[in-house]
């Protein structure tokens, strides 16, 4: 094949490409050549118009697996299937398109493969493990999330695909379907246009949640469950009042259960937080919760745009990623009408990092000695359920969008 032709077909999958508006848009265009089986892919109708025919190329990247085009399933797509080799290729039907996409355009072969393969490859959903899964981990940390690369579909990855999900327009339900696939693929080939990047534009809010989340996996790595005065949460304790407060607290400070009684870090924690997602100085970072819920009641009276940090009511607004949940501990008599009084209130607030239909997750430290994720019920319109245990939320700390 002559590169002059290629360099002709590359031009027509970027026509067709930057054409759609978005990734429902494509994923539609995508549907179109077909699925289950994987038969008339949209590479197939491309290498045809170039006069050749063969089997979909091996991955240009080693970040990618060989892959099957005769997959049915997330098991077939590990294990291949009777007549093929161990990368699950048929060896008698490699075509010479694959060399000649290695070796003369080696960019198409990329986008090529990142946006058939994966996108028409097996909806992807929490439970789920395997190659499939490395492969959409690997997507989303090239898109901004910062999870492990571990194979396995827990609640952070979850977490990181409503985020993308919530950045590309798509409804967040947590599920790698194929729009959402399609989606991560053409951002991959070099975020076409309809398809808005994730990476240092997306908003304060989701870097708060993934500052949350990141922090999460260190303390419940491996199915471990951190403790506040072990000695492997010192240096991240350490780190929290550092980077958090200003704060410096020995070693033998925080491996003693007395002080920690007497000290709470769980306020601490989402200065820590705030500071890593770039919160700057519009928020006021503190080692009281009831300080930063003050300033952001203040900010909101005073209508003070240049803080995204506005306090309001449980039942005003419903919560969304980013925010803080406030509630009242020890029986302080802590509300939202009395939190800027100027006295001091035992207060406890949690990061929200995901929204289902009727709950929400939140992640906070000093949450049973260590950094605890709790799930919190929402009413119908999506406020906090305010009945039960729950009625000691007082205020909801709204992060209103783009970082100062």
């Amino acid at each position: 094949m002559r590169h002059a032709d290629m360099e002709s077909i590359y031009a027509l999958d970027q026509r067709e490409l930057h054409e759609h508006s978005g990734p429902s848009d494509y994923f539609s265009h995508l549907s179109d050549y077909g699925s289950g089986r994987g038969e008339n892919l949209a590479w197939l109708d491309l290498e045809r118009e170039a006069g050749e025919e063969s089997e979909p190329p091996e991955a240009g990247s080693e970040d990618f697996d060989h892959y099957d085009e005769f997959y049915e399933s997330e098991a077939d797509w590990e294990e291949g299937e009777p007549g093929l080799d161990t990368n699950g290729v048929a060896p008698s039907r490699l075509s010479t398109l694959e060399t000649l996409l290695q070796s003369e355009a080696p960019g198409f072969a990329g986008r090529i493969f990142d946006i058939t393969t994966f996108a028409l490859g097996p909806v992807l959903k929490r439970g789920d493990r395997g190659s499939p899964v490395k492969i959409l981990q690997q997507l989303l940390i090239r898109a901004g999330a910062r999870i492990a690369q571990d194979g396995a579909f827990g609640p952070a990855t979850e977490g990181a695909v409503s985020a993308f999900q919530r950045g590309v327009n798509i409804q967040p339900t947590g599920i790698a379907d194929l729009a959402t696939k399609a989606a991560l693929a053409l951002l991959q080939s070099g975020s076409p246009a309809g398809v808005p990047s994730t990476g240092p534009s997306r908003d304060l809010g989701q870097r708060i949640a993934e500052a949350a989340e990141a922090e999460w996996r260190i303390w419940h790595a491996g199915g471990t469950n951190l403790k506040e005065t072990q000695a492997a949460a010192t240096p991240h304790l350490q780190r929290y009042y550092r980077d958090g407060v200003n704060g410096t607290v020995s070693a033998s400070q925080l491996q003693n259960a007395a002080w920690q009684s007497k000290h709470p870090w769980s306020a601490v924690f989402i200065s820590y937080c705030m500071r890593t997602a770039g919160a700057g100085a519009a928020f006021r970072y503190s080692r009281g919760h009831y300080v930063y819920v003050a300033q952001g009641k203040r900010n909101r009276l005073q209508s003070n745009s240049a803080s995204p940090f506005w306090a309001y009511r449980p039942t005003e607004v419903a919560p969304e990623v980013g925010d803080l949940v406030c509630a009242s501990r020890a029986d302080s008599g802590a509300t939202y009408d009395n939190i800027d009084s100027g006295q001091s209130y035992a207060t406890h607030c949690d990061i929200v990092t995901e929204i289902e239909n009727s709950r929400i997750r939140v992640i906070g430290g000093n949450v049973r000695n260590d950094v605890g994720e709790k799930w919190l019920r929402l009413r119908a319109d999506g406020r906090l359920d305010l009945s039960g245990s729950q009625s000691r939320f007082y205020a909801i700390l709204r992060c209103r969008g783009a970082a100062p």
